[in-house]
């Protein structure tokens, strides 16, 4: 199935791209689709402090990482 929008205007192609994404949805469900998609569990330590520093000092080092390897 091929659609085309013939259209500069920015709302009418995001309407058309919403109704296509149903459309999919739709014709999924209907025959039993399901496209899984991945998940994360975030577990909590009761009375654990997060220590937000330490947060920042890891992504920090990541994008050190990053850049020096780019």
């Amino acid at each position: 199935m091929q659609i085309q929008v013939d259209s500069e205007n920015a709302l009418e192609k995001l309407k058309a791209k919403s109704n296509a994404i149903m459309e999919i949805k739709q014709a999924f469900d209907n025959e039993g689709i399901n496209i899984p998609f991945p998940m994360r569990t975030l577990e909590f330590v009761p009375n654990n402090k997060l220590n937000l520093s330490q947060v920042k000092e890891k992504q920090d080092s990541k994008k050190e990482e990053y850049l020096e390897n780019a």
